[in-house]
């Protein structure tokens, strides 16, 4: 009873509950108003606190689910994808700007994945891309005939020594000599891992793409081929948001779609499926990449193969990376990935632009990957995979 009046008091001296009295004026004056103005019927008004009561004893309607949701939330559940929040400028002029940005990335392509197009980034016919498929993996073998010398190992016995194994044929002088010994040294190619990172926007559409496809393939076959040679294979792009339902919303990718670690051929062949359509989120992808690159060291030479033709772009609802602010934080994650000892090996794929234009994406591509960056004809990206044949081939020995 107490505690009753103590509620009353509060709700009096809050809420000024009314007297009787002017309680019958207030609901007079409500009739007198609902006669000027349409509100909800009283069989609208209960069907709503049916539909609410229904939903407090947990009874909720579900709406019907299409085929292609359930596909992507099938494809979602299988694959392997993690989400990386990626500090970056944000020059999208809004009162609260957001200095982060979230990248998925997807380790692998599996078959689900491009049954249910997630991302909007593949595309269901292979056809389109079987003849650079085979072409790359003829490249392949072309070029493993020549590698075939990184497999061996070079054998050097040094005989006649003070210390070491004792050499049986040496024994015959043991009182008389005291250079009994004998020791091999055994010495292996120095270790290669190449990580190859492909801008996979929509400017590469066509002969840039089939180009760089093709020699992927090739590079692809030969680290499956070889034991001291591991490649991994990444795209840059972006995609539609899968859980906004806007056709505009896209969300930065990194796709490891490659790894001769753990891939097999049929794996590399699904690079065949990849659509190039989307933007170039080049500095947040190369950020979210730095800890799949391992360092170089004495016993590993790491490189990254860079494939680009485009500077870096994308927007979103709140977000913009562009100018010269994401040319800026490229150089930057580049610079970052260049610490860790790896050495990088940037590539322009030229286009028709006008000598103006060129030239200016020509400075600022040197901005971003330094001056040692190199600028080719997509007819010529053979001599990319040239360029690697010959790194190969280089007699960097440990023992």
């Amino acid at each position: 009873m107490e505690l009753a009046i103590e509620i009353y008091k509060y709700l009096n001296d809050h809420f000024s509950i009314m007297k009787p009295k002017d309680r019958k004026d207030q609901v007079f004056k409500n009739k007198q108003n609902s006669k000027n103005k349409t509100g909800p019927s009283k069989e609208q008004l209960k069907k709503a606190f049916r539909k609410q009561e229904q939903f407090l004893k947990g009874n909720i309607h579900k709406a019907h689910t299409s085929i292609k949701d359930k596909k992507q939330i099938e494809a979602i559940s299988k694959s392997k994808i993690t989400i990386k929040e990626i500090k970056t400028p944000n020059t999208k002029k809004s009162l609260s700007k957001k200095t982060t940005c979230p990248v998925h990335i997807i380790e692998g392509i599996t078959p689900s994945m491009i049954e249910s197009n997630l991302y909007d980034i593949f595309n269901i016919n292979y056809l389109k891309s079987k003849e650079q498929i085979e072409n790359g993996i003829n490249l392949g073998k072309k070029f493993l005939r020549k590698l075939q010398i990184r497999n061996e190992q070079i054998t050097l016995s040094s005989k006649r020594l003070k210390q070491g194994k004792i050499d049986p044929r040496r024994i015959y002088a043991a009182n008389f000599e005291d250079d009994l010994f004998y020791k091999i040294n055994r010495s292996t190619y120095k270790p290669i891992n190449l990580h190859v990172s492909i801008d996979g926007s929509g400017s590469m559409e066509g002969s840039k793409w089939n180009q760089v496809l093709t020699n992927t393939i090739a590079l692809g076959y030969i680290s499956l081929k070889m034991d001291n040679i591991d490649l991994t294979i990444s795209i840059r792009t972006t995609g539609k948001d899968p859980k906004r339902s806007t056709n505009t919303e896209h969300i930065p990718l990194l796709i490891l779609a490659f790894n001769s670690k753990k891939h097999t051929l049929k794996d590399l062949k699904r690079l065949g499926y990849y659509k190039t359509n989307g933007l170039t989120p080049e500095g947040m992808c190369l950020n979210a990449l730095n800890e799949y690159i391992p360092n170089s060291s004495y016993y590993l030479d790491s490189y990254l193969i860079n494939m680009s033709d485009g500077i870096p772009t994308f927007e979103c609802s709140y977000f913009e990376y562009k100018n010269k602010s994401a040319i800026i934080d490229t150089a930057k994650a580049v610079n970052n990935i260049k610490k860790k000892g790896i050495k990088i090996l940037s590539y322009f794929i030229k286009s028709n632009y006008s000598e103006l234009k060129d030239r200016e994406l020509i400075t600022d591509f040197q901005t971003m990957y330094g001056k040692e960056a190199s600028f080719i004809d997509p007819k010529n990206i053979n001599e990319v995979t040239k360029t690697l044949n010959n790194l190969f081939l280089e007699k960097n020995l440990i023992s």
